[in-house]
């Protein structure tokens, strides 16, 4: 509401960075947080049902899965600084 209120309706009393980030932060929190499910529940697959029978190769493949959902997050959060940055 906040939100709204500060960074929608009164846009000429708030400073575009300020707009930015926040809306920067809000959608971050909503779009990463499935990202952040899926990681987690694919480590906990890896560490409690994948590595104690022994299936080694499906191992390194769930684990090049968790790399590159961290690399795609630690990427979307570098472009969107760069954009902050760069206006």
């Amino acid at each position: 509401l906040w939100y709204t209120f500060i960074v929608r309706i009164n846009k000429r009393y708030c400073p575009y960075l300020l707009r930015w980030h926040w809306t920067f932060l809000i959608t971050l929190e909503y779009l990463e947080r499935p990202f952040i499910y899926i990681q987690d529940r694919s480590v906990y697959y890896l560490n409690e049902v994948l590595l104690p029978n022994g299936y080694f190769i499906e191992a390194s493949l769930v684990t090049n899965f968790v790399i590159t959902i961290v690399a795609a997050q630690y990427l979307f959060i570098v472009l969107a600084l760069l954009h902050a940055l760069c206006g």
